[in-house]
């Protein structure tokens, strides 16, 4: 069998059984592997998110613009857990409970909570600086945290899974439709405009589409 690629949406096992070609077949099993492969890129390319920290999880450190503002978008996502930030060179600890001053996170953001975490810091010419924000300033916050799914989301698995079958049987000219579903999640198409409108779906679950600046 293929060495799997571990940025695969499917299992070539998956596979093999929703076309229903018998795990004792080895025929296409080459064929099928670069198949998914194939469609993993591509669904990550209209999703505009690489694999890494999306689908299969790692660690990440950004350095970035200062927003002016009380919260920051990291470029990967679900931020799973957040190591380090600091800003202006100032380590921020991470509150508890999201009221004692410090930082917070969900999914998509990194946050300051505790009502100006800065108030008691000094700047370079000793005057009193009340940041409760991200400083706005030239590279001059770093967040590192670690982010992805701890395993392939099921809607997302299953559209990639019905177009690796829609590809595979299209290539002699035969149409496939699917009509169940799996892990509670359906996709149901026939051919690929059917598969294109379930796409648009996907990209507004997964896809940013806010500015993340720099």
């Amino acid at each position: 069998m293929p060495q799997a690629d571990p940025t695969d949406l499917v299992d070539l096992s998956d596979l093999k059984d929703w076309i229903s070609i018998p795990s004792t077949n080895n025929t296409d099993d080459t064929l099928l592997s670069r198949l998914i492969t194939a469609v993993s890129n591509q669904i990550y390319s209209r999703l505009s998110r690489p694999a890494l920290g999306f689908t299969v999880s790692s660690s990440f450190v950004e350095t970035r613009d200062g927003s002016g503002t009380p919260s920051m978008i990291t470029r990967n996502f679900p931020i799973t857990a957040v190591s380090d930030l600091t800003i202006d060179a100032i380590d921020i600890p991470f509150s508890p409970d999201g009221v004692q001053p410090g930082y917070v996170f969900d999914n998509y953001t990194v946050a300051l909570v505790g009502g100006g975490y800065y108030s008691w810091q000094r700047n370079d010419i000793g005057s009193m600086s009340p940041y409760g924000i991200f400083r706005a300033g030239k590279q001059n916050v770093n967040i590192s945290y670690t982010a992805g799914y701890a395993q392939v989301p099921g809607d997302l698995e299953q559209y990639a899974l019905e177009i690796c079958a829609l590809k595979y049987m299209n290539r002699k000219r035969i149409g496939i439709k699917s009509n169940s579903s799996k892990a509670g999640e359906s996709a149901t198409f026939s051919n690929m405009e059917e598969a294109e409108a379930i796409m648009k779906e996907i990209e507004n679950r997964y896809r940013i589409v806010v500015t993340v600046m720099q």
